[in-house]
């Protein structure tokens, strides 16, 4: 084996600017090339899922080391965590709506209509907590 082939999976919140979207590609290609022993090969908004919105990444290392690669990706995953944050750009996580109905409809809400019960709040120590 002569190189690696590094596939990575970056899910943003749904809510992520169709702007930013766009952005993503030419961020993760300058994370990319600025570590030494690597080639970009590709980014694209791939998937909308459950988690978020799908960017999938592709790089090679052309070092055939594993360790070189960990210490690659470590770097890249670190660059960027620092441009998101930097841009203001949240990562996706699973989320769930849940309708609840009584005899009248959906609890709370008149004729029935969705309801989303609670958003997530963040935690000075960086979890998450759901209101119902």
């Amino acid at each position: 084996m002569e190189q690696r082939r590094a596939v990575s999976n970056l899910n943003l919140a749904f809510d992520t600017s169709p702007a930013k979207v766009a952005a993503i590609p030419a961020m993760v290609r300058g994370r990319d090339e600025s570590q030494a022993h690597t080639r970009f090969e590709r980014s694209h908004l791939l998937s909308i899922a459950e988690t978020g919105l799908r960017i999938e990444n592709v790089y090679y290392v052309t070092d055939p080391d594993y360790g070189r690669y960990a210490d690659i990706q470590h770097a890249i995953n670190l660059e960027l965590l620092r441009r998101l944050r930097r841009e203001k750009i949240e990562f996706g996580f699973a989320t769930r709506t849940m309708m609840l109905r009584s005899a009248e409809g959906t609890r709370g809400v008149p004729g029935g209509q969705r309801r989303v019960l609670g958003a997530p709040r963040r935690l000075s120590t960086g979890g998450l907590l759901r209101r119902y």
